[in-house]
């Protein structure tokens, strides 16, 4: 279920006639660390493998700080489009605000080594932290992927 998602997700990355080694190296890479890993640690390693699509496509911004200045800090906005978070001198009103846990836990996938993410512990801050990247990746990709849910749990 999971390789399927991320068939889904790529996908669009892939028009026909266009070649992406990048991202044909990403997924491959992906679909033999996902038939190798526990169970358990699928949604964090489904994570990593989003984050790094979101930056190879060129859609993630610096992680954990303000994606306009940089700036990090316990009060960080979702924006209300693209990926990433606003400090609250970039917010405009009506952002969701993001807890800081949230932010820091995608900053640490991001930053960890794609064979380690398996060792990452899951936790109700990993939980609300891949609800967060799931808004980032339907921005990313204009629309829900129908199998994203049922991949993460």
């Amino acid at each position: 279920l999971a390789a399927s998602y991320l068939i889904e997700l790529f996908d669009p990355a892939f028009p026909q006639g266009r070649q992406d080694p990048e991202l044909f190296d990403l997924i491959e890479g992906a679909i033999r660390l996902i038939d190798k890993c526990p169970l358990p640690s699928i949604p964090t390693i489904l994570a990593g493998i989003e984050l790094r699509f979101l930056r190879t496509l060129g859609l993630l911004p610096g992680l954990p700080g303000c994606r306009e200045c940089g700036e990090d800090g316990p009060a960080m906005f979702m924006p209300k489009s693209g990926a990433g978070f606003l400090c609250p001198k970039h917010a405009t009103g009506g952002e969701g605000s993001v807890r800081e846990p949230i932010s820091r836990w995608l900053a640490r996938v991001d930053a960890t080594p794609g064979k380690d993410w398996a060792r990452l512990q899951s936790s109700e801050v990993a939980e609300e932290s891949l609800t967060v990247l799931g808004n980032w990746i339907a921005r990313a990709v204009e629309k829900q992927p129908r199998l994203r849910r049922l991949a993460i749990g």
